[in-house]
């Protein structure tokens, strides 16, 4: 059973913006460190007992504070806006909570291919062993060899990778270099490997190994 917090949110309507922003931020972060499972949030324009027009604008504010929470808007009113900006908009803020941004693995894949390719060594780290040398990109390399996305897409690329090529006994992720905004991505990415992807990846191969 999940436990989860929804927050319309309902405030006396002399309060301040700023005040219910505060006050909202805490009772999130607080419902994070509880161990809740979601937050909703609404979307009121006209309310002056709810104040808050983009969820959206809300919930992406907490994506780097917390640890737990699974966030859910309550609702986007589409009659208050073009479809087309609501998918860009939605698509974007889900992609906020992922793991192994491309950009945080661009330079290291140039760097390797480049490395590889001055040693006569390229072919280790081809996606296909018949692949030309002109192919094998960096983006190419990336397309094949970077497991990036959501925890669930991380989970299921993983097992995919392991029957594809047997069991192993130790994930090892590269560690890139901390420089710009790189830190926060690759801090939220250890995190979310360590805690929400690793637990299931581990029970699956468990599981596979008492059948």
């Amino acid at each position: 059973m999940r436990l989860g917090l929804f927050m319309m949110p309902v405030h006396p309507p002399g309060r301040s913006l700023s005040d219910t922003l505060k006050e909202d931020t805490e009772k999130s972060l607080l419902a994070d460190r509880l161990g809740y499972d979601e937050l909703w949030m609404g979307e009121h324009f006209s309310a002056a007992t709810e104040p808050y027009a983009s969820p959206l604008m809300f919930l992406a504010g907490l994506v780097p504070q917390t640890r737990n929470l699974t966030f859910g808007t309550a609702v986007i009113n589409l009659p208050n806006h073009h479809p087309a900006i609501v998918a860009g908009e939605v698509a974007q803020f889900d992609h906020k909570r992922v793991y192994g941004a491309t950009a945080a693995n661009r330079y290291y894949c140039t760097y390797m291919r480049t490395a590889l390719a001055t040693a006569k060594r390229l072919h280790t780290i081809k996606p296909r062993p018949d692949m030309a040398d002109e192919e094998c990109t960096p983006d190419a390399i990336i397309e094949e060899c970077v497991i990036h996305g959501s925890p669930r897409t991380v989970l299921d690329r993983l097992v995919a990778l392991r029957e594809r090529v047997g069991p192993f006994g130790t994930l090892l992720q590269i560690g890139l270099d901390w420089g710009g905004p790189n830190e926060a991505w690759e801090r939220e990415g250890m995190r979310l490997l360590a805690h929400e992807v690793m637990p299931k990846f581990r029970q699956h191969t468990q599981a596979q190994a008492a059948e």
